[in-house]
């Protein structure tokens, strides 16, 4: 019977942000159907504009959901009963641009949002440009890992040389995930200098598991 030797490699990075999403949520209520539709497309154009006075091009604020709907408030009426009223038409409209991590023109582009007279409610979501390099050079630290055990276990044996017969990688322990900041509305004239944000660095790991038959 052949002997074969299994061991599990495994790799981990702490790697720091490179790239920023800023996410903006607009919403608001209005008398008619157009009136509402007419406010988001409003706003919408003066946070293009900051996104333009960043130096960026306004094209890249991208719209994730739109709608419109009816909006009601509750009341009692006048024999004291809860109901529902009809009092026109809300929005709501999220769009978000994705950047370079640059903490001045982030801050640029943060103060421009809060100057726009839109009370967009923003937050930030920090990631890697190409994560796809990092999970690559992990996942070859996880295999020569794997083998520097199967050599050692080897060694330890009195074994002679050894040959992969396979190698298994299934799903990484832990995938890349983005680091996000909660929603803050922007208040006018804020002092986003003063509000320092550095992003946690992001954790990614992976292991694989070879088997070699050994002489």
């Amino acid at each position: 019977m052949p002997k074969t030797i299994t061991a599990q490699g495994k790799a981990m990075r702490q790697v720091a942000p490179d790239t920023v999403t800023v996410r903006l949520d607009l919403s608001g209520v209005a008398q008619t159907y157009e009136e509402a539709i007419g406010l988001s497309a409003s706003k919408t154009e003066k946070l293009r504009s900051c996104v333009k006075e960043a130096g960026m091009d306004p094209e890249e604020l991208k719209t994730g959901t739109f709608r419109v709907y009816p909006h009601t408030r509750g009341e009692h009426d006048e024999k004291g009963i809860w109901r529902e009223v009809f009092d026109g038409y809300g929005y709501e409209h999220s769009l978000a641009v994705t950047m370079p991590l640059e903490q001045l023109r982030l801050g640029e582009m943060l103060r421009a949002f809060s100057g726009s007279g839109t009370d967009a409610a923003f937050s930030l979501e920090y990631s890697l440009r190409d994560a796809q390099a990092v999970q690559d050079a992990l996942l070859e630290e996880a295999v020569r890992d794997a083998l520097h055990r199967i050599g050692v276990l080897a060694k330890a044996a009195g074994l002679g040389k050894t040959t992969v017969l396979e190698i298994r990688h299934g799903a990484a322990a832990e995938v890349y995930a983005e680091r996000r900041m909660e929603m803050i509305t922007m208040a006018k004239g804020a002092d986003f200098d003063a509000v320092r944000v550095e992003p946690e660095a992001v954790r990614m790991r992976d292991e694989v598991t070879v088997i070699a038959a050994a002489d």
